[in-house]
């Protein structure tokens, strides 16, 4: 009997075991790109574990269209999501759902910028760059600007997940320092930097942590 209630035990603690795996819920860990445009298309791949079967996105932001393309695997899903034309600007919530139930939550951008690959030098504005800061690195990329332009250069990090600390520094065409920020509470640890440009020329931006 002793033998017996063993194995019951044994075959119970298996089958829960197999039945934890198979009806985990989605978990996410990384967006290929952290952002979404407003009434645009981007085309975003999901990454994590138990994405499979049937994902699909779920925002805080109003999602006017989505479609899973091909290749959809448990740990990697590309989306090609089109946000409404009224989503509102900001830091949202992305999430997936299947039919195992809901992830946890990434933050994402929402605006009506275009966003690029990080570049050493930026050809037509508005945009936003999108790359990675790591160690003591910095991060460099250059503009034309015209005198009394008004810029504003702004970094999201710590808003979407990031642990950085961001410096930002602007120089004019001479390599003189016109504009700095540091990291600053009223954007939750992020930096930003508004100025009007002094004259003509080609203009730099810095970043480091």
């Amino acid at each position: 009997m002793i033998r017996t209630a063993f194995k019951c035990s044994n075959l119970i603690i298996a089958f829960l075991a197999t039945a934890t795996v198979t009806f985990a819920a989605p978990t996410i860990s990384s967006l290929s790109v952290p952002a979404l445009q407003v009434g645009g298309k981007v085309t975003i791949t999901v990454s994590g574990s138990e994405l499979l079967p049937s994902p699909v996105l779920v925002s805080s932001t109003p999602i006017l269209t989505q479609k899973t393309l091909d290749g959809a695997a448990d740990n990697s899903v590309q989306f090609e999501v089109v946000l409404a034309a009224n989503a509102s600007p900001g830091i949202h919530s992305l999430r997936v759902k299947n039919e195992r139930g809901i992830s946890n939550a990434l933050a994402v951008s929402v605006d009506t910028l275009p966003t690029i690959p990080f570049a050493e030098r930026v050809e037509s504005t508005p945009v936003a760059l999108q790359g990675n800061l790591a160690g003591g690195a910095i991060l460099r990329t250059s503009f034309t600007g015209s005198k009394d332009q008004s810029v504003v250069v702004e970094v999201e990090g710590q808003r979407l997940g990031s642990s950085i600390r961001p410096v930002l520094r602007l120089l004019d065409p001479t390599g003189r320092q016109i504009a700095f920020s540091a990291a600053t509470p009223a954007l939750r640890g992020d930096a930003r930097i508004t100025a009007v440009l002094p004259e003509d020329g080609e203009y730099k931006v810095e970043m480091h942590d």
